[in-house]
C-alpha cells in the first residue's frame, strides 16, 4: 500500500519559501500510523516526539477564511486563533490507527499542536495570540502566531514564542516552525541541527536560560519540566532506539536525500 507523507523542507527555503516535499512509501496496511510518523521522521530529519502526522479535509465553512488566497494579498483577513487550533486538532491522527483504515493516502507532517498548548516550565495553558498574516519568499500568505504562558507566576508568561503556519492547496495546513525569543532558538523540526539563533531581535538570554541543551538542540529553562521545543519530559533525555520495522530505513533516507539534492538543482 503506498502512502505520500508530505513534510516541508526548510533546508531548500531560500530559495522557494517554504517547500513541501513528498516522502512516498509503500507499507503494509496493517502498520499503524506511529510506525509510520518514526519511518517518515527518520527519513527526513525530523524529531519524532514533536511531529504529528495530519490528514487533509475538506474545509468548515468557519476554516474557510485561513485558507482561501485572495486576488490582492492586502485583503487578506485572519480572524481568531482557536478556529486554527481546532483546525490541527481535528486533523490529528491517531497513532494506534492502521494505515489501511485511512480515508487518504496523502498525508501531511506538522508539528503537533498538542504540546504547544501547554506551557514547559510549569505546566499550565498556554495562551495565543490572534494570528497575522506574513508573506515569505513563496509570495504565499502565511500565518503566524504569538503565544505565553497564562499563569501570571511562571517566569515563562514574558517570554516570546510564536509557531508559523504554512499552507499547502487548500486542506492541508502545517505547522512548520517554533520560535523563542528567551532562548534566542528557532526550530524547524530538525533532530540533526540546533536551533538556529535571531539575528535581528537582539534579545539577550537571561541567566535562567543559560542550561545545558535537550538533546534536540535546545536551551531550556534551569526548571522546566518539559523541553520546550522537542516536548520531552526531561531535559538531555536520549533518544529511544529505533523501533523494529519491516522496512529499510536507510535506504528510505537515501531516497528522500536524492529527492532533495535533485529539488536543489
Amino acid at each position: 500500500m503506498k502512502v505520500t507523507i508530505h513534510y516541508f523542507a526548510e533546508a531548500l527555503a531560500d530559495l522557494w519559501g517554504t517547500p513541501i516535499v513528498p516522502i512516498r512509501i509503500d507499507v503494509s496496511p496493517s502498520l499503524d500510523v506511529g510506525a509510520l510518523k518514526y519511518m517518515a521522521c527518520y527519513a527526513s530529519d525530523l524529531i519524532e516526539d514533536m511531529m504529528v502526522l495530519t490528514t487533509p479535509k475538506k474545509l468548515a465553512p468557519e476554516e474557510a477564511h485561513y485558507i482561501k488566497l485572495p486576488t490582492s494579498l492586502s485583503k487578506l483577513t485572519v480572524g481568531s486563533t482557536q478556529g486554527l487550533v481546532d483546525m490541527f486538532s481535528r486533523r490529528r491522527l491517531s497513532e494506534s490507527l492502521k494505515v489501511g483504515e485511512l480515508e487518504t493516502h496523502s498525508l501531511g507532517m506538522s508539528i503537533d499542536i498538542n504540546w504547544l498548548r501547554r506551557c514547559p516550565v510549569c505546566g499550565q495553558q498556554n495562551r495565543f495570540s490572534d494570528p497575522r498574516r506574513v508573506v515569505g519568499c513563496d509570495n504565499i500568505p502565511d500565518l503566524d502566531v504569538d503565544y505565553a504562558c497564562s499563569n501570571s507566576k511562571c517566569n515563562e508568561r514574558s517570554v516570546r514564542k510564536k509557531f508559523d503556519i504554512r499552507f499547502c492547496g487548500q486542506e492541508l495546513p502545517l505547522i512548520t516552525a517554533v520560535s523563542n525569543a528567551a532562548s534566542c532558538a528557532q526550530l524547524y523540526g530538525s533532530k540533526t541541527d540546533p536551533p538556529g539563533q535571531y539575528q535581528d531581535w537582539g534579545a539577550e538570554v537571561p541567566e535562567l536560560y543559560k542550561s545545558e541543551h535537550c538533546c534536540c538542540g535546545a536551551i531550556n529553562p534551569t526548571d522546566a519540566h518539559y523541553c520546550w521545543n522537542c516536548g520531552k519530559k526531561n531535559k538531555n533525555v536520549q533518544p529511544e532506539p529505533p523501533m523494529s520495522l519491516p522496512y529499510d530505513l536507510d535506504a528510505l533516507r537515501k531516497r528522500v536525500r536524492h529527492l532533495l539534492r535533485r529539488a536543489r538543482s
